[in-house]
């Protein structure tokens, strides 16, 4: 082609097909997740019905409002919307409370066994259950409630923290004197999700600006019963 006369082909022919890359549209998801008669694939509409495909795209599930400050979570429990340690290292999922008040009697109600703590803030006071003993910025709870106040300053983050391999956290409620809860997302339910082709996926979890490394999640492959943790 000499930059004036057309270049023309003619026979052209598909000699070989090694892989088909398919990038969704964004804007449809999830809505193009799901038909009907099919397992719950994680897939958009156009390639659903290919099971071979399937198996090179993964959907994040980032958990909101919390993130992991320790340890690994297990994805087959975070899945059902429970807090489970995946390793034998401790695991400590961590959430922002801002606008706290000293000399406010908070509530704090946990459906499961965990430690509850509580950080930063310029040296906060704890005072537990009215008992000037228990002066701890943590206090372990199964299955019960306790109460804290503030004093000096207020903590800016509450955590939940599993210690042992038996430890399972469902749901934890913080609340004031009025009752209002304090705690967003408090039974783990509420996830924000990404669909990704794998090679999309590996390239952006190498950038914590677009998956952080305390996202507190899992990564669900063809459909629930392929489940992976985010990161080690």
């Amino acid at each position: 082609m000499d930059g004036t006369n057309p270049l023309i082909l003619s026979k052209v022919g598909l000699i070989n097909r090694t892989h088909v890359f398919v990038t969704p549209i964004r804007q449809y998801w999830p809505r193009l997740r799901y038909a009907s008669g099919y397992p719950k694939p994680h897939i958009p509409r156009m390639i659903e019905t290919d099971y071979c495909t399937g198996d090179d795209h993964v959907t994040l599930h980032s958990i909101d409002s919390w993130r992991v400050t320790s340890g690994v979570f297990d994805p087959f429990n975070l899945y059902a919307g429970v807090l489970s340690r995946n390793t034998t290292d401790n695991a400590q999922a961590t959430q922002s409370v801002p606008g706290l008040q000293t000399n406010t009697t908070y509530q704090i109600s946990l459906t499961g066994d965990a430690t509850i703590s509580f950080s930063g803030g310029t040296t906060p006071q704890y005072t537990w259950n009215n008992d000037n003993s228990q002066t701890s910025n943590n206090f372990s709870l199964s299955n019960n409630s306790a109460t804290v106040v503030f004093s000096s300053d207020t903590p800016t983050a509450v955590s939940l923290k599993l210690n042992t391999s038996s430890q399972t956290v469902s749901k934890v409620i913080m609340t004031d004197s009025t009752g209002a809860s304090l705690i967003d997302n408090n039974s783990f339910t509420t996830s924000t999700e990404r669909f990704y082709a794998v090679e999309e996926w590996y390239h952006d979890s190498l950038d914590p600006d677009i998956i952080p490394t305390d996202t507190l999640g899992y990564l669900e492959g063809f459909n629930q019963f392929l489940l992976f943790t985010v990161f080690e």
